[in-house]
């Protein structure tokens, strides 16, 4: 979605955790995007990038190589610039329709969002009521459908998290257990 903090999330990630690590080429890439004085610009045409990770799984390190495709938010969300970017746009439909994995970050909607956890980057107005939420998730989801058949992961992420729960306790709640299938439980 539009100005949600797609790039700045692989920005924050190419910093590193203790379980992932951006390669060198990585971090160069992403740096590419980003001003330690001004921080993130907004996204203003799409741009892919090859980014190579190490990745530490309960079987080990391993790196995974992956397209970041840049996009701008109104590529999905206003068709006009659909329309007068047709090349990029078919494009990102042609990457998307081989790919095996998509992250689509959204906002949370205004009902969720706690007022005394609200800063100066976001106005409560500015989100989607819960109505508005559902129908732009539903839309996302047929977009998936009709474009990517070949993705096998869609990892959906609910963005600005601090504005709703204690990220760090609601972090110790979740495991991930391998015999359970792909995904994260709480326990």
């Amino acid at each position: 979605d539009r100005a949600i903090g797609k790039t700045s999330m692989i920005v924050n990630l190419a910093k590193g955790t203790e379980l992932v690590k951006f390669t060198e080429r990585g971090k160069n890439a992403v740096a590419r995007r980003s001003n330690p004085s001004t921080g993130v610009a907004p996204t203003d045409k799409m741009t892919p990038e090859t980014l190579s990770v190490n990745v530490e799984l309960p079987s080990g390190e391993k790196q995974i190589q992956f397209l970041w495709v840049d996009t701008p938010g109104e590529a999905f969300s206003n068709s006009q610039w659909t329309h007068e970017n047709q090349a990029d746009w078919l494009n990102l439909q042609g990457t998307m329709s081989y790919s095996k994995a998509v992250v689509l970050l959204i906002p949370p909607y205004q009902e969720l969002v706690l007022p005394n956890r609200i800063d100066s980057r976001t106005a409560i107005n500015d989100l989607p009521n819960e109505q508005e939420w559902l129908h732009r998730l539903e839309n996302w989801l047929n977009f998936f459908r009709h474009n990517c058949q070949n993705v096998e992961h869609i990892l959906i992420c609910l963005h600005r998290a601090d504005t709703f729960c204690d990220v760090k306790s609601e972090a110790k709640k979740w495991r991930f257990d391998s015999k359970q299938g792909p995904f994260f439980f709480e326990y």
